[in-house]
């Protein structure tokens, strides 16, 4: 699977880039001025300062058995954030090496393993009470405090696309074409290298999906009859490899433009790879955001369609 995710990625990268850029060329569409985007404000010492001191003291009471739950989820919140802030005030030669969003998931993680080692419960116990979105009357999370700011973070999204709008909308084309050419090549592409690589069939099938959003990927992976768990993890892993590599991968390939880098980056990563983007280019931000709605739609319509259901499943058969 892990080939499939490592090879797939920069061909969906370098290949969104390519029809984004042969559309326009073909049209003749000149690049407009991205509106400008104002850089992010700097993270200041007090935020890790409070972060510190939380995990500290929420540490200090999951040791000593008292919190319960509150300071398990608290300790793993803070654990999260400050894996964020440390990758974001590391050295660049580590930033390019290991982006933010890697740092912050590597921090989570780790923190998961300590915390679970030395109370006891183990790893896979504390990473599983991360995210419960209440199931069972579970008590929430740190990823479930996380998560109630997503519908805050679309909203942002929303509002840098309508400052670029005039720009969208003389990249339309290539930005249509790209999106749907994008979830065509990913769905295809993944799913017959998958079974090049020997991989069974259900495995490849719930590969196919891996670049697009796990909300959209679980779907298309039932419709095609693949396991659900496999699809999620595929997506995940293309994420991370995606936020981590295709702003660097775009730099060799000299794609420069925001454009193409956008829809490239929203092709290969889905929504890890917006969130890569949102500081380091905010002018490649609009496109990317609206290419990852927009690829993850095609592909869910494609793969709903019986033609297009019956190639894929005789490509993965």
């Amino acid at each position: 699977m892990l080939a499939v995710v490592v090879a797939g990625m920069p061909a969906t990268l370098l290949v969104t880039a390519a029809i984004v850029v042969a559309v326009r060329s073909r049209l003749g569409t000149p690049l407009g001025d991205a509106p400008p985007s104002a850089a992010p404000a700097p993270f200041s010492k007090r935020h890790y300062v409070g972060w510190g001191a939380i995990a500290a003291v929420t540490a200090a009471l999951s040791l000593a058995g008292v919190g319960g739950a509150g300071a398990t989820s608290g300790f793993m919140l803070a654990a999260t954030v400050l894996g964020y802030l440390g990758g974001v005030s590391a050295p660049p030669p580590f930033r390019a090496a290991v982006h933010p969003v890697v740092a912050c998931a590597a921090a989570a993680n780790a923190a998961a393993a300590m915390l679970g080692a030395v109370t006891g419960s183990g790893y896979g116990a504390t990473l599983g009470a991360y995210l419960t979105k209440g199931v069972g009357g579970a008590p929430p999370g740190a990823g479930d405090a996380l998560m109630s700011l997503l519908g805050v973070v679309i909203l942002s999204y929303g509002f840098r696309i309508a400052a670029a709008r005039a720009l969208i909308a003389r990249h339309a084309p290539e930005i249509g074409v790209g999106a749907v050419g994008s979830a065509l090549f990913s769905l295809f592409a993944t799913g017959a290298f998958a079974r090049f690589v020997g991989l069974a069939p259900a495995y490849a099938r719930a590969l196919a999906p891996r670049s697009v959003t796990v909300a959209l990927a679980l779907p298309i992976a039932d419709a095609l009859g693949a396991p659900g768990s496999i699809a999620a993890a595929g997506v995940v892993l293309t994420g991370l490899l995606g936020a981590n590599c295709a702003q660097a991968l775009l730099d060799a390939a000299r794609h420069t433009d925001p454009v193409t880098r956008g829809l490239a980056t929203a092709g290969a990563a889905h929504g890890l790879g917006t969130a890569a983007l949102a500081r380091s280019e905010p002018d490649a931000l609009p496109f990317c955001a609206l290419g990852y709605a927009l690829i993850g739609v095609a592909a869910s319509v494609l793969a709903s369609l019986p033609p297009v259901a019956a190639a894929l499943l005789a490509v993965t058969a």
